[in-house]
């Protein structure tokens, strides 16, 4: 199976009706995780990363979903169907579904953090961002890295237990067997999707959640 990668737009979850109605929707584990968010942006993405989420199962045929979480807390579904993975940022979230590990990110665009750099990329990634004069093209290519390198580490579930500076992801399709698939919508964010799978299947792109 192609790795199905999902993307959606949340503004439609700050109407406080259309927040409650959806909110049946989802699964009673997924409202306990939304009650438990401090802050009303966060309700609405955890929401939304759970209709995402719904979706994508729905249409792989997945009918039983109890999610756990592993020893480096990474969820997955119980029976083992599939392997999902989901990120949000900002009023986007991404969702990524497999028969193989999987991970994704998405991550709303500002300025290019020189200290993350520094601690969490490879020399040969600071290289490449530091060579490259305009501003604006430096910034898209911290937060293009960045995006890659955080859908690897969740691909392998391991947390923190493998560096960001342990690997570059500078020019390559793949790394450990892993590969990649960026996403350029323009939208002011930028998407990564890394899998076991070489094969991606664009699903939604800034899909109606409602």
């Amino acid at each position: 199976m192609k790795t199905k990668v999902y993307i959606a737009d949340t503004s439609a979850l700050r109407d406080d009706a259309v927040f409650e109605r959806c909110l049946t929707r989802v699964s009673g584990e997924r409202v306990n995780k939304i009650n438990r968010c401090a802050k009303h942006e966060d309700k609405i993405r955890s929401l939304a990363a759970g209709l995402l989420l719904e979706k994508a199962l729905d249409d792989v045929g997945v009918s039983e979903r109890e999610i756990r979480t592993d020893d480096n807390g990474k969820p997955y579904l119980a029976n083992g169907a599939v392997f999902f993975n989901l990120s949000h940022s900002g009023g986007r979230v991404m969702c990524a579904v497999s028969d193989m590990e999987v991970g994704c990110d998405v991550q709303k665009v500002g300025e290019a953090n020189t200290k993350i750099a520094d601690r969490f990329f490879d020399p040969s990634e600071r290289l490449q961002i530091n060579a490259i004069a305009d501003k604006s093209e430096r910034t898209n290519m911290f937060y293009r890295l960045w995006t890659l390198k955080e859908s690897y580490v969740k691909a392998l579930g391991t947390g923190l237990k493998t560096p960001l500076n342990s690997f570059s992801v500078t020019a390559k399709e793949s790394v450990n067997g892993y590969y990649f698939k960026e996403y350029n919508i323009e939208d002011g964010y930028k998407y990564a999707v890394c899998g076991k799978s070489p094969y991606f299947e664009t699903c939604a792109v800034l899909t109606e959640l409602l």
